[in-house]
């Protein structure tokens, strides 16, 4: 009879762990893709969901109108404001690469690229580089696209990732909204006339330029940074969603209530340097003012005279 060796079972890598979460996780996106039932419900899983496998910051979901690229959704943000300037700037940046190199492939590419030779928004982003997907018909026609961003480079492996959740999603929008509506309204031409007279209905209709609305913000993480003295902010030296280190300057007081607090600290200053001049004077002759002379000189003690802008870091 012969003897049954039993060998004992290998064990699990940490990166095989690791392999087999992203895999379960990319099989629970796209079923989840699957079951989306409206276009809006599938925009808003590929603006947030993206981020779980692909490592990405940020995503913004475009689709194309015409010749023109809108940005309809962004991660972790319901609902988008037309008149964001952040998001005029990536739909800009879009479009110049549209003109530049075309939106039919993935592309890689890293800030400053696109932008105008003046272009200073894209100095306060904080993600910089970027990748472009592509969603596509059967027929490969280019309807809509996803732009990823990070502060890191890409690796080849999350681009592979996000290459097949952009396949993923372009055929469940297709699905959604019907691939021949898709078609008529990247191919059909704007109707001249009807452009004309919602042009000049536009100009009797008043256009807000701000926007209030109520807003909370939650930090994750939050740490308050509180200032050592009371006063009011002249400054503030860093830009808004800005990383910042330890010992970097964030803001600069006013000194205005410290030049007024100095000025009035000078001015008694002379006022008891006169008081222990006219004591010493009287105190040779005196002896009844010499009692007094250890008090002038007590009041006369120097305030610093140099008075800097406080800051706060």
């Amino acid at each position: 009879m012969e003897a049954i060796q039993i060998r004992p079972k290998p064990a699990v890598s940490e990166q095989g762990a690791q392999n087999r979460q992203a895999f379960e996780l990319l099989l629970k996106i796209e079923a989840d893709t699957r079951r989306a039932e409206t276009v809006g419900e599938l925009v808003f899983l590929i603006a947030n969901e993206t981020l779980r496998l692909t490592r990405a910051r940020q995503v913004f979901v475009f689709t194309a109108k015409g010749a023109k690229q809108r940005v309809e959704a962004v991660s972790a943000i319901g609902k988008i404001e037309r008149d964001s300037p952040r998001l005029r700037w990536v739909e800009n940046l879009i479009r110049n690469l549209a003109a530049d190199a075309g939106l039919d492939e993935k592309r890689e590419f890293a800030l400053p690229a696109y932008c105008p030779p003046d272009d200073e928004e894209h100095k306060s982003f904080p993600y910089r580089f970027l990748l472009w997907q592509p969603f596509r018909l059967r027929d490969g026609q280019v309807f809509a696209g996803m732009l990823l961003a990070r502060e890191v480079p890409w690796l080849e492996a999350d681009v592979v990732v996000a290459s097949r959740l952009a396949e993923t999603y372009g055929h469940a929008w297709a699905a959604l909204a019907g691939p021949r509506r898709l078609k008529r309204r990247i191919s059909l031409k704007p109707l001249f006339a009807v452009g004309a007279v919602a042009a000049i209905a536009a100009c009797f209709y008043p256009v807000p330029l701000t926007v209030l609305a109520p807003v909370e913000v939650t930090p994750i993480e939050p740490r308050i940074v509180a200032a050592p003295i009371d006063g009011v902010i002249d400054s503030i030296a860093v830009d808004p969603n800005a990383s910042v280190e330890a010992g970097q300057l964030l803001l600069r007081m006013s000194d205005t209530a410290l030049r007024n607090e100095l000025a009035v600290a000078e001015q008694g200053l002379n006022v008891a340097e006169a008081r222990l001049k006219q004591v010493t004077q009287g105190a040779v002759g005196d002896p009844k003012v010499r009692g007094d002379l250890a008090v002038a000189r007590t009041s006369c003690r120097s305030p610093p005279r140099n008075a800097t802008t406080p800051v706060i870091s």
